[in-house]
């Protein structure tokens, strides 16, 4: 059973820089992973913050897989490195330097957001769902005939196979230990998926109400966020087709020095460490991929684990 996708948020795979007006904030560093020392450095700081050596073990060799191409990222307008990091003054000029769009996809990129998340939150996000339960309906978005559906599926198998091509699962299952497949399988359509938001909602509860129905479906699910750091997933909820998407995840991780958010952007994109004094300085970070947004029914939102629900502007 399928319906036509919503055109609720810009697809992640091509980033369009937004007005830079409205954005500031203190230094913020940036690192793609591609040199030995920042990666490196950023497992390290990953086990000392919570994740597992099994997680940063599939995380790091996904880096290392994706970067046996050539690191083609436009980053002519970037600083000098030091230790594979680029430090900015602001997200506002980071924002300003990032490339417009990422280069084409391949086999070896297709490692996703949702892989890094459920890699580097291994055994601290779980779920009490297995792969065969009836616990649906789980939407997801799948492709029929060139253009996006949503999908229903009965079980996480059912919805895991209906919304990850199968060319991508025999690329990226074997980054995956065994012990580690089941919970994949079920956290990904988890965490990718599709909500139905009620008829009363509208732009005054629309916030309000998104959490609510996040909430009610996660509870539904068995799913049990983070309490070491915070999954970060960002949505787009749409008033007038009473929908919302799920279209990006993260992590964040707080410490005495700021905070920390590491992403895969998409199966084209690159990895991502963020290091940020503040926590309000990833909003404008967040807000991109939605700059470009033309539908006035459309609401972007970011959670912060299952707590916080914070509105993206379009700026």
């Amino acid at each position: 059973m399928r319906f036509h996708a919503a055109r609720i948020l810009c697809a992640l795979g091509a980033v369009s820089l937004c007005p830079l007006h409205s954005l500031s904030g203190a230094e913020v560093r940036v690192s793609f992973l591609q040199e030995t020392n920042s990666l490196s450095q950023t497992v390290k700081f990953l086990i000392d913050s919570g994740c597992t050596k099994q997680g940063t073990t599939v995380f790091e060799n996904a880096v290392r897989q994706y970067f046996k191409e050539p690191f083609t990222f436009d980053l002519s307008r970037f600083p000098k490195p030091t230790n594979g990091f680029y430090s900015f003054a602001s997200p506002r000029d980071l924002i300003a330097a990032f490339p417009k769009k990422f280069p084409e996809p391949s086999l070896l990129s297709s490692f996703n957001c949702t892989d890094a998340v459920i890699a580097l939150a291994d055994g601290r996000l779980r779920t009490s769902a297995r792969p065969d339960d009836v616990i649906g309906p789980i939407l997801v978005t799948t492709y029929r005939t060139n253009h996006e559906v949503v999908g229903f599926a009965a079980t996480p198998r059912d919805a895991f196979n209906l919304g990850w091509a199968s060319w991508y699962r025999e690329v990226t299952d074997p980054l995956f230990p065994a012990s580690m497949r089941d919970a994949r399988m079920c956290l990904s359509p988890f965490l990718l998926q599709w909500y139905l938001l009620p008829l009363s909602a509208d732009k005054s509860t629309v916030e309000a109400r998104a959490l609510e129905v996040l909430r009610t479906t996660w509870k539904r699910e068995g799913l049990e966020f983070p309490s070491q750091f915070e999954v970060v997933l960002l949505f787009g909820a749409d008033v007038s087709e009473h929908t919302i998407r799920t279209c990006h995840t993260g992590l964040l991780i707080e410490d005495k020095h700021g905070c920390t958010y590491i992403e895969k952007a998409g199966k084209r994109g690159p990895f991502l460490r963020l290091d940020l004094d503040e926590r309000s300085d990833l909003m404008p970070w967040l807000g991109v991929p939605v700059a470009n947004c033309t539908n006035s029914s459309c609401y972007h939102f970011a959670t912060f684990g299952d707590r916080t629900i914070k509105k993206i502007s379009r700026q």
